[in-house]
């Protein structure tokens, strides 16, 4: 018997079959693609090398991992993140896109963020222990911040003027975001990057520039972007503000992660290759740019390993145009950029990504989306509850043992936009392992 992708496989050849597959068409280098001169900083595409068909045969009969939770149908307002205590951070949608709630998952309690009259309220981000940052509404005033604390309590994040947006909250609780403040700068349109530490609001921004905070990571790093002259990415480190560098040709800088090591996810425009498009790229190290200069893509997620997952167009319309385009699922680390492969050779998504690698995302089925989590680069479907065929879905999250969050969408789901919230497991139980060895 041989556990395959978190799911046990009753058959030898199978395994051999799979095991065969990992050490032949995932751990050998695949080919680049030839290509013009790149622009400075531009990986390499590699290929995955080709997998035989029965092998091909094999993954598309593979049975799906089944969600180990289901929530309730309901409008989707995502995407769904997940802590790694197992916490999931939504928003749901009433009967309007105007009414949308957060709500907080854990061991099949739902728990609907507690807003006031007419509030409407959107969960942002969540951290290890399960604290929610929040961004309110009140009729026409907001965003406001809030964090959602795991007992159930609500902090409102102080404000100098009537408007700021939380965009992350580290696991020790300091949160970053963007608010107006009442005296701005000469010049500046009046909103700053922010850091909220303590119950204390702190401007990362002396002198004032129109800026965003979007990431912290643990080591209290943050980053950021500003308009000021052409948008730039920056860093802040213990109170000093650095720009992020870029060769000439390549502008118009955005920094939206960074990792404990200080490795920064973002973008850079690139005209040659996609005017008026970001460019998915990574500063290793906060200085060492890489790019997905070789072709239009976007990066989604940066692991701690300074791996990342994006998106690499590969075909129809541009991005940026109104009209749908087609994407392949890759990862990117120092060296090159590796196409992620999928069951049919169709388009595939990722949204993110843990520290083993593992990426979730969705891949096109027989027309249809559906989740995958790509295990050492195989793609491992993700399922609906026993015995309920699935119209679509995606996975949104994951967090680093294995648990997987996103969405299904069953045959009694019939509104376009409605779903169920999932929590898929790539690691089963001892029981679970006891039950299928039985």
């Amino acid at each position: 018997m041989t556990r395959t992708c978190g799911t046990f496989v009753h058959s030898r050849r199978v395994g051999a079959l799979v095991a065969t597959t990992l050490a032949t068409a995932l751990l050998l280098p695949g080919a680049a693609v030839a290509a013009e001169p790149l622009p400075p900083g531009a990986l390499p595409v590699v290929e995955p090398v080709g997998v035989p068909g029965r092998v091909l045969e094999l993954l598309r009969r593979l049975p799906a991992v089944r969600p180990a939770a289901v929530g309730p149908a309901t409008n989707l307002g995502g995407p769904f993140v997940v802590s790694t205590s197992g916490v999931v951070a939504g928003s749901t949608v009433g009967t309007s896109w105007d009414d949308f709630q957060a709500y907080r998952w854990r061991d099949g309690v739902v728990t609907e963020f507690p807003a006031g009259p007419g509030e409407r309220s959107q969960a942002v981000a969540v951290n290890a222990s399960g604290l929610v940052a929040v961004s309110v509404y009140r009729g026409d005033v907001g965003p406001l911040p809030y964090l959602w604390h795991p007992d159930g309590t609500v902090e409102a994040l102080p404000l100098e003027t009537e408007w700021g947006s939380v965009t992350d909250v580290a696991d020790d609780g300091v949160a970053v975001g963007v608010t107006t403040m009442r005296t701005p700068a000469p010049g500046s349109e009046g909103y700053t990057a922010v850091m909220w530490r303590d119950g204390q609001l702190h401007d990362l921004a002396p002198g004032g520039f129109d800026a965003v905070a979007w990431d912290v990571n643990e080591r209290g790093a943050v980053v950021g972007g500003t308009s000021r002259l052409d948008n730039t990415a920056w860093v802040w480190r213990d109170g000093v503000v650095t720009d992020l560098p870029a060769p000439p040709g390549l502008t118009s800088t955005t920094a939206d992660q960074v990792n404990d090591r200080g490795d920064v996810r973002g973008g850079v425009r690139i005209p040659q290759v996609a005017p008026g498009t970001q460019i998915g790229a990574v500063w290793f190290g906060g200085t060492e740019l890489r790019h997905l200069g070789a072709g239009p893509g976007w990066l989604v997620d940066l692991n701690e390993k300074g791996l990342a997952a994006g998106n690499l167009w590969r075909g129809g319309t541009m991005p940026g145009d109104e009209e749908p385009w087609v994407v392949d699922a890759v990862t990117m680390d120092r060296h090159r950029v590796t196409r992620l492969r999928t069951t049919s050779g169709g388009p595939s998504s990722a949204s993110a990504l843990n520290d083993l690698g593992i990426v979730v995302g969705d891949e096109v089925r027989e027309g249809r989306r559906q989740a995958v989590a790509w295990v050492l680069g195989l793609p491992v479907p993700l399922g609906g509850p026993a015995g309920s065929p699935v119209v679509e879905s995606r996975a949104t999250g994951i967090d680093e043992r294995g648990r997987v969050v996103g969405w299904v969408r069953l045959p009694g789901d019939t509104d376009t936009s409605q779903g169920r919230a999932v929590v898929w497991d790539l690691v089963p139980t001892r029981q679970q392992v006891g039950r299928w060895l039985s």
